[in-house]
């Protein structure tokens, strides 16, 4: 009895030495709202060995759209804006077609009425529940109020969108850190390509996201129970993809980053859809 007792006070004593870490990613997006007055950068954080079940919740939202055939042959996208874009212009059949002719990928839709692109739009979206509710991720982000930085930052401080980006950024991957250290992790970080397709050079969007994604990682002076060692130490890499790569997690991002920013504040429950509640609780 007492040597078992021993080999399990040992045993206890290796696991408080060896720690087991996970592998997560973080897959992230950015939007503005309508009005131009919220801007954030959000998105999820999914364990890797969870990728699969993301990947599998995308593609059966992708049916509310799109038969097999064409999602094996194409590899569609779902894009929330395009979405949102078709259901509210669904009613006007003459702006639908123009719109359409511009986004192929919804041109069976021009034969559908109004009311079965609204059961379309809505199918997606409780897909998109379901998977945020049965995904074991947590929804990070940050949201400025461009008003409200204006008048903190605004004079001779040069405000643009590419400062918000920046601001947003760091401290959507500060957190990011934190949260790995707490939760013995380590991790990546997987961001739409902001390029457009001439964008190559030292100047582009995309570069200059990797050297402020670089600057963030080697300068940064930490936040509350994190220093830039354990930052370094936590994330890995910036990982680009383009929006013809189809990947689910930045897919699931666009969704949340576009919906960060429709409600003004998550504070209030008022006129919040039951995807906006969800993402909230996450």
């Amino acid at each position: 009895m007492c040597s078992i007792m021993s080999i399990l006070v040992e045993y206890a004593k290796i696991l408080t030495i060896v720690r087991i870490f996970y592998e997560y990613t973080l897959y992230l997006d950015e939007s503005r709202n309508d009005e131009g007055t919220y801007f954030a950068v959000s998105g999820i954080i999914i364990k890797n060995e969870d990728i699969d079940i993301l990947n599998a919740g995308i593609l059966e939202a992708k049916h509310c759209i799109w038969d097999d055939e064409y999602i094996e042959k194409l590899k569609p996208v779902l894009h929330c804006v395009e979405l949102t874009t078709i259901k509210n212009c669904c009613w006007n059949n003459r702006y639908l077609s123009s719109y359409v002719h511009s986004h192929p990928q919804y041109t069976h839709l021009q034969t559908r009425s109004a009311s079965d692109i609204r059961s379309m739009y809505n199918g997606v979206y409780s897909k998109l529940c379901k998977l945020v509710k049965t995904i074991n991720g947590t929804v990070i982000g940050c949201s400025i109020d461009i008003n409200k930085f204006k008048y903190l930052y605004g004079g001779d401080f040069k405000v643009n969108s590419e400062l918000f980006f920046e601001v947003a950024m760091q401290e959507t991957v500060e957190n990011y850190a934190h949260f790995l250290y707490k939760n013995n992790g380590t991790g990546s970080v997987v961001y739409e390509s902001r390029n457009d397709e001439n964008a190559k050079n030292d100047r582009s969007p995309d570069f200059k996201m990797y050297h402020n994604f670089c600057q963030i990682k080697s300068s940064n002076k930490g936040i509350s129970f994190m220093n830039q060692s354990m930052m370094a130490k936590t994330i890995r890499y910036l990982n680009i993809f383009s929006k013809r790569d189809d990947v689910a997690g930045l897919q699931l991002a666009d969704f949340i980053a576009y919906n960060t920013t429709a409600v003004k504040s998550f504070i209030k429950d008022n006129n919040k859809t039951e995807f906006q509640r969800k993402i909230a609780e996450k």
